[in-house]
């Protein structure tokens, strides 16, 4: 078993077996199996992001002092658990009081990944840092691209082929778009296998010519989706605020996430023009 495949196997040991993730009082997990993906950390796409992004988004390298000559991108996508999108395809105007559950307590259970791929990269003789855990992400508004931070983790996935991007700004993988990423840099050199993807929104029903879509924009209660994209500040202030203050005391949780576009769309748990 090479590297790679052991890191893949510690991912995936974690999601099947701790209690983390899993909600002790309803009993659901918040993800399913995971995918995981490589990309070498002089991809030409993290030179391309500052451009893309900002320059304030991170090279992979700029999270090492000094900066590494060669290494890897580790990133996982977690699927979102059945059980929980079936509760929250049944919404219409807030989140379900499941997905709720998982967004907060899921994305616990996801830094928990991230601080454990991180130290086993160090056992395994390397340097390694979660950028979600680093001094140096930040969120930042009012950027080019509206709300922004400094380490993208679906830009990540994308570089690591693991999917492209949507109407929604949402990433969609080969098991959909309802999920949450993760990722560590690492100096170690992996076996990688990158983007080969002709167009970046590639997976998008709504660009790639196959079928008419745009279901995402009708499920956004904030009417952030439009034809013409996204508005994260819309849909920031909706999700952060709205919620909170008026359905807060249900879910009972600091952070609630929506998730509305990212279920009963036909993209939620596939790519429904390659099944």
């Amino acid at each position: 078993m090479n590297l790679n495949e052991k890191i893949i196997t510690e991912i995936e040991s974690l999601v099947e077996n701790s209690s983390l993730n899993k909600n002790s009082k309803y009993g659901f997990s918040y993800f399913e199996s995971p995918l995981v993906g490589f990309a070498s950390i002089n991809n030409p796409l993290f030179s391309d992001y500052k451009n893309i992004i900002g320059d304030f988004h991170y090279h992979p390298k700029e999270f090492f002092e000094p900066p590494p000559a060669d290494g890897t991108v580790i990133v996982w996508v977690l699927s979102v658990n059945e059980e929980v999108r079936k509760s929250n395809a049944k919404e219409d105007r807030f989140p379900s009081l499941y997905w709720a559950l998982q967004r907060e307590y899921g994305e616990r259970f996801n830094m928990l990944i991230r601080k454990h791929i991180q130290e086993y990269m160090k056992e395994s003789g390397y340097n390694a840092v979660s950028p979600m855990l680093s001094y140096k992400w930040k969120r930042l508004d009012n950027t080019k691209v509206g709300l922004a931070s400094t380490w993208s983790e679906r830009h990540a996935a994308f570089a690591a082929g693991l999917g492209t991007f949507s109407l929604s700004d949402g990433f969609i993988t080969r098991r959909g778009i309802a999920h949450r990423c993760g990722s560590v840099v690492t100096d170690a050199v992996l076996d990688v296998h990158e983007s080969e993807y002709g167009d970046h929104r590639e997976n998008c029903l709504f660009f790639n010519n196959i079928a008419e879509c745009g279901e995402c924009i009708s499920r956004c209660p904030a009417g952030a989706i439009t034809e013409n994209g996204h508005d994260k500040s819309l849909c920031d202030r909706y999700t952060y605020n709205t919620i909170r203050r008026l359905r807060g005391d249900y879910y009972n949780v600091e952070t609630t996430g929506c998730g509305l576009c990212q279920t009963a769309v036909p993209c939620e748990y596939s790519l429904p023009f390659k099944e």
